[in-house]
Parts: structure tokens; C-alpha cells; sequence
């Protein structure tokens, strides 16, 4: 896991083999995170600013998560459901093996991976500060 804010990170602290990647990574993620706080803010009936305004572009981080093939996927559980906590989860799903699940009415449903797309994920901060208008997603990773 790589906390970028706050404090800044000190890219010494990054592994160079991955720091140019990752420090780009760090600049689109932001552009990514302003621009759709802006329309979801919009969505509102306020300015694309608010949110930043608001500070809620100060905090991000990256996490990285491998789940390998499980000859047995009966027998395990996977990730257990849960609700992210922030604002804006961006997730890169690399694998089309289709384990990432949502929660819809009372079941889960796949999400069917599709290459080269992002999952936008809202976070329990962010249906809190919207007062419900946003709602965060239970969701899981099912082997």
C-alpha cells in the first residue's frame, strides 16, 4: 500500500522499478478523482468545485490485491462484503475471471470484467456527506 497524502509521499519511497508508473499513476488518478467529484457534484445542483473545496481530493492511496487460482473455490470464502470507506474507489480489474461481485437488492451479482475499463466504487464518506443522494456499494471478491 502506497499512501500518497497526506503528507506528499517521498518518492525515494517508491521501488524504482515501478516510479515513473507509479508517480504518473498518482497525476491521472487526481485528474480522474476531480473530474468526477466535479460532475457528481453537479449532480447536486452545486459547482464542479465544491468538493474540492471541500477537501476531498486531499487523501489517496493505492492498494494492490492478488487473489491466485484456488483449485478448490468451494471451500474458501474469498473477501469478505464490505462497503469502502472514503469518498472514490478506482478499481483495475486485470483478470477476466469475474470474482468481483456487487450487492443488488437481496443477491450478488458479477461484475463481467471488461478489459481496459475502470470500476468506480463510492464510498461510505461520500453517502454520508451527500446525505444518501450517493450510496456506497456492498461488494466482494468471490473465488
Amino acid at each position: 500500500m502506497l499512501r500518497w497524502s497526506p503528507p506528499p509521499l517521498d518518492h525515494n519511497e517508491i521501488p524504482e522499478i515501478c516510479r515513473k508508473e507509479l508517480v504518473e499513476w498518482h497525476r491521472v488518478i487526481g485528474d480522474l478523482g476531480e473530474l468526477l467529484l466535479g460532475l457528481m457534484s453537479e449532480g447536486l445542483g452545486f459547482h464542479a468545485d465544491k468538493f474540492k473545496e471541500d477537501s476531498l481530493l486531499g487523501e489517496r492511496m493505492m492498494v494492490g490485491h492478488y487473489y491466485p487460482y484456488c483449485p478448490q473455490p468451494d471451500l474458501t470464502i474469498g473477501f469478505t462484503s464490505h462497503a469502502d470507506p472514503g469518498g472514490l474507489t478506482v478499481l483495475l480489474v486485470q483478470d477476466q475471471s469475474g470474482k468481483l461481485q456487487v450487492k443488488y437488492d437481496e443477491g450478488w451479482v458479477v461484475l463481467k470484467p471488461l478489459p481496459g475499463a475502470l470500476i468506480i466504487n463510492i464510498g461510505d464518506f461520500l453517502q454520508v456527506i451527500t446525505n444518501e443522494e450517493y450510496k456506497s456499494v456492498d461488494h466482494r471478491v468471490f473465488s
